[in-house]
């Protein structure tokens, strides 16, 4: 065998080369970090800037004239309680409006009051709404503040019960048709407004919904008392994430994670472990003492040589001969060859990874 052949020999990375490449896969780790945190997109401070606020209150009254009767005494019946339909003679209704802003500023509004009757017929196990008609109870009216934080509406409605009932019964007799009908007393009310380059616009209703065509019933209400918005600087609408920079992102962070993965050995100088270094830990271990290391190969021109089946033979011809054996890898992590010279003859052990 030529000793004049090249082999690979086994690399350590210098300390400055192992630092900068962790400083490196640091700095590609961090900004990847950085780079995705910021793809999304933060609260705009500006937000968070009330230009106008307003507060609405909202209430609902009313109360149940009743027929001379010798049943009931008092002459009216009020909220929450259970009627009887024949004894009805008209219900006075109060809707009553707060707005209340946080400046003065120019609003103009406007309200109604609307009656509507709503049938329903039972198709199929499901109620279809079969008809509706609208009575104006109050037309619309108008308003305008422009010295004031406030409206303040309060409107009455004496509401003929007897007469909406009777439509019903009408309709019902003339069409045989067994409806369930309810009527809807609806108070609504817009206001409007413009503050720099934004918009108030608010719409509230009231309602108040009686069954009709019942000889017993309760009245419901549907309404909102409370309510309360702020207007706040328009601001161009923002992604809430930046798909191109979170894209960059993720790929500088997985390009990190396997530079890391991949030198993490060279970086760190841990050697490879396999059934050949393994064997040759244990080797350099117990017979440390009387085997040399040497970074080049022996020269074996015009040497003889002989292949030794195992380790422990070349251990008794050190012990024979008194001649220290000589190590040298081969191949890094896989191969390398235990040599002992007496004259001219060398003996040689191979190491491989098998």
């Amino acid at each position: 065998m030529s000793s004049n052949m090249t082999f690979p020999k086994r690399k350590v990375l210098k300390k400055w080369v192992r630092f900068s490449l962790l400083g490196i896969i640091v700095a590609f780790f961090v900004s990847s970090i950085i780079i995705i945190l910021t793809s999304f997109n933060k609260k705009n401070k500006d937000e968070d800037i009330i230009l106008y606020s307003y507060n609405i209150n909202q209430d609902l009254d009313y109360k149940v004239n009743l027929y001379d009767n010798s049943y009931i005494e008092s002459n009216y019946l009020g909220k929450d309680d259970t009627y009887i339909s024949d004894l009805i003679k008209e219900i006075e209704i109060d809707y009553k409006y707060d707005y209340s802003g946080s400046k003065i500023l120019p609003l103009n509004y406007n309200y109604s009051v609307v009656a509507t009757i709503n049938g329903e017929y039972s198709l199929e196990e499901e109620d279809s709404k079969v008809w509706t008609k609208e009575y104006t109870l109050v037309k619309n009216k108008k308003g305008k503040i422009d010295d004031k934080t406030s409206i303040n509406v309060l409107q009455p409605i004496k509401l003929d019960f007897k007469y909406y009932d009777q439509v019903v019964s009408n309709f019902r007799k003339e069409l045989k048709l067994p409806i369930k009908s309810t009527l809807t007393v609806t108070f609504s009310i817009n206001v409007t407004g413009k503050l720099d380059e934004q918009k108030i616009d608010d719409t509230q209703e009231i309602k108040l919904i009686l069954p009709l065509n019942q000889q017993a019933f309760k009245i419901k209400e549907e309404y909102e008392k409370n309510y309360n918005n702020n207007i706040t600087p328009d601001m161009e609408k923002q992604e809430k994430v930046n798909y191109r920079k979170l894209f960059s992102g993720t790929v500088l962070l997985l390009t990190s994670l396997f530079m890391f993965i991949l030198l993490f050995r060279e970086i760190f100088n841990i050697p490879r472990k396999n059934k050949y270094t393994v064997k040759l830990n244990k080797i350099l271990k117990e017979y440390g003492d009387i085997i040399v290391e040497v970074v080049n190969p022996v020269n074996e021109i015009d040497m003889d040589i002989i292949e030794v089946k195992n380790f422990n033979e070349m251990i008794d011809l050190e012990e024979e001969l008194r001649v220290p054996i000589m190590f040298y890898e081969t191949i890094e992590y896989l191969e390398g060859e235990f040599t002992l010279v007496h004259n001219n003859i060398l003996y040689k052990f191979v190491l491989k990874n098998e």
